[in-house]
């Protein structure tokens, strides 16, 4: 798994362990952007894998939030960034549109 190229190439990812609590309340918070969220569960990957991971976001916990090829954090730091006006803009950005026919 190539992480640098999941995160560069989708808006929202979500990287999280199944049976991580943290892991389902960033699922909760994330859910109004479903479609868009690149949703990736490290449960089954070998440790290189969240070696890989941790050298690029300095963490070793879980979950880890990218928002348009940066790291927002953990599931706390995220709730906290998406309060903020940049965050919900460039949230809000990656909402499907609604079209009416």
């Amino acid at each position: 798994m190539e992480i640098k190229r999941i995160i560069k190439k989708n808006p929202l990812v979500l990287f999280g362990l199944s049976y991580c609590p943290y892991c389902h309340k960033a699922k909760k918070i994330l859910a109004p952007y479903k479609p868009v969220v690149k949703d990736i569960d490290l449960d089954k990957n070998a440790n290189g894998t969240r070696k890989a991971l941790k050298k690029i976001s300095g963490m070793k916990t879980f979950p880890q939030i990218f928002l348009k090829g940066r790291l927002l954090g953990g599931y706390e730091e995220t709730s906290r960034k998406m309060q903020t006006r940049k965050v919900k803009k460039s949230l809000e950005s990656l909402k499907p549109s609604a079209s009416f026919f």
